[in-house]
């Protein structure tokens, strides 16, 4: 057990240490620089949530 715990605590420090630099954001892994334009509904049409 103390082994585990050990080795939890290690995997816990070395994800905090590889996160991403604060000035630069992370970027999605399908980012194609674009802006989508506005597609409107058809007549009769409505999103529902």
């Amino acid at each position: 057990m103390n082994l585990q715990c050990a080795r939890l605590r290690l995997a816990v420090r070395m994800t905090l240490v590889a996160k991403t630099p604060a000035h630069e954001p992370p970027q999605a892994a399908n980012d194609n620089q674009m802006v989508w334009p506005f597609v409107p509904f058809p007549p009769g049409w409505h999103a529902s949530g």
